[in-house]
């Protein structure tokens, strides 16, 4: 199979190497759930995190500023159905 692409082929295979998932580099994101809105983000501290993406299919949801990627959000465990 040929490509012609003017992208680096690094970022055309990225996901194709043989290194396992364990062994990688970088960021590892979480996916959670946020005031009943999915989000994809980093934690970078005990209960803080920052959004990478948002996942819903509710155009309200990416009108929120407080969840826009880059926004870091605070998340607080509910122990026992205790709010």
């Amino acid at each position: 199979m040929s490509l012609y692409t003017i992208m680096d082929i690094d970022y055309i295979m990225d996901g194709c190497s043989l290194v396992k998932e364990e062994q990688r580099e970088g960021p590892t994101y979480q996916e959670l759930d946020y005031k009943g809105i999915k989000l994809e983000a980093l934690c970078v501290s005990n209960n803080k995190y920052i959004v990478n993406r948002i996942i819903s299919t509710d155009p309200r949801h990416y009108l929120i500023e407080e969840i826009q990627p880059g926004a870091e959000i605070e998340l607080i465990a509910k122990i026992g159905g205790i709010r």
